[in-house]
């Protein structure tokens, strides 16, 4: 059995920033932005087609705050707020992905990466096998044998693409990144959280 948990919230947010640096704007023609849901569509196809799941499942970010509010009010206090145009196309993929069928979670008071962690813990014990489609690094928790964690990077070649302890597509293109090896692999974000959006290091919270 083989399960894919995609990172929605992540996704579609990387597919629109994609596209702001290549200028490219696609839109309805009503005007409506949709070039982000676009490219998050295509990939999604793609991925699904490359990976043959049994299983998927699309987790998406609650709006509002989470459970790491109370524990630290700081938490994602720098990170920008949502554009606009992002804001209408975050609700368009909600409707295509309710037109396809897929399913869609959220979470009062929890994000996408959390729920991933809960689904990919009852997968494994369940025996199956998980592929993650997420550049979050905070999922690097979950990677062992059975967890793969896949970055598409659109600006590596398939040769240039990273493959190390199970985490497929991590970009190997001209900036240097560290190497975790094996315990250090998943304890990397618990040390280093982010600090650009006021994030300390933490577990994931998997129920």
């Amino acid at each position: 059995m083989k399960a894919l948990l995609v990172d929605g919230s992540n996704q579609i947010y990387r597919a629109y920033h994609a596209m702001e640096r290549s200028g490219g704007r696609l839109t309805a023609p009503d005007g409506t932005p949709t070039g982000a849901l676009h490219a998050f569509l295509q990939l999604l196809r793609k991925t699904i087609a490359d990976h043959a799941p049994d299983h998927l499942a699309l987790a998406f970010d609650k709006s509002g705050d989470t459970f790491r509010h109370e524990i630290y009010p700081e938490y994602k206090a720098q990170r920008d707020a949502m554009p606009e145009d992002l804001q209408v196309q975050l609700q368009l993929a909600h409707e295509a992905l309710a037109a396809l069928q897929y399913p869609l979670l959220e979470l009062e008071s929890f994000e996408a990466d959390d729920i991933i962690a809960t689904l990919t813990k009852q997968v494994v014990a369940a025996g199956g096998e998980v592929v993650i489609l997420s550049s979050d690094k905070d999922l690097l928790q979950l990677v062992s044998d059975k967890v793969k964690l896949f970055h598409p990077h659109p600006r590596s070649s398939p040769r240039r693409r990273g493959h190390h302890r199970g985490v497929r597509g991590a970009a190997a293109s001209g900036r240097r990144r560290p190497r975790y090896h094996g315990r250090q692999l998943r304890q990397h974000p618990r040390r280093e959280g982010h600090r650009r959006e006021g994030r300390q290091g933490a577990h994931l919270e998997a129920r």
